[in-house]
């Protein structure tokens, strides 16, 4: 009984959703990816954390992972949008819209002039890009994109205590 309230309250929220956003936009195979990444000074440990969603109420995908030796907290920010890119290119996903809480990093990647050290992931994500039939990137306030950011502090957090610990070697 209880499980058949719950799924009927999902069913409900699902076509409501559905119902605003068929409104609003009427892609509704856009989705939407928010990514985030922490960074750990002292070790150069990095969590990533990605949500894809194609209705704020409801979360579709999420992912998390870490890596070691990543030198700056903005190449962190740059892995964690190229690894949900592929990702998404993976599950065929085919429009998207990309969204960071770093706005250096959606600036690099949109005015498509990166700094000299960021060149190759900058590059490597355009490159990526093109292989979808729509792709946006954009800046969210930290406060849109809390889901990720949760997902990367708690991929680092479990990484760094896990004696042994690889992920991703970068």
């Amino acid at each position: 009984m209880l499980a058949q309230l719950i799924t009927i309250f999902f069913i409900k929220k699902f076509f409501k959703c559905l119902l605003q956003f068929n409104a609003l936009r009427p892609d509704l195979d856009r989705v939407t990816i928010f990514t985030d990444a922490a960074w750990k000074h002292e070790t150069k440990d990095v969590g990533f954390g990605w949500v894809i969603r194609n209705c704020p109420e409801l979360t579709a995908l999420h992912y998390q992972s870490a890596a070691r030796n990543v030198r700056l907290p903005l190449m962190a920010e740059a892995i964690a949008l190229f690894l949900a890119l592929q990702y998404a290119q993976s599950i065929g996903i085919t429009k998207l819209s990309m969204a960071s809480d770093s706005q250096q990093l959606i600036t690099a990647i949109t005015s498509e002039s990166p700094s000299t050290e960021f060149y190759g992931i900058i590059f490597d994500i355009l490159n990526l890009s093109l292989g979808f039939a729509d792709v946006s990137f954009s800046f969210v306030p930290r406060s849109e994109n809390r889901v990720a950011d949760e997902l990367a502090k708690s991929s680092l957090i479990s990484f760094s205590i896990v004696p042994g610990s690889t992920g991703l070697n970068l």
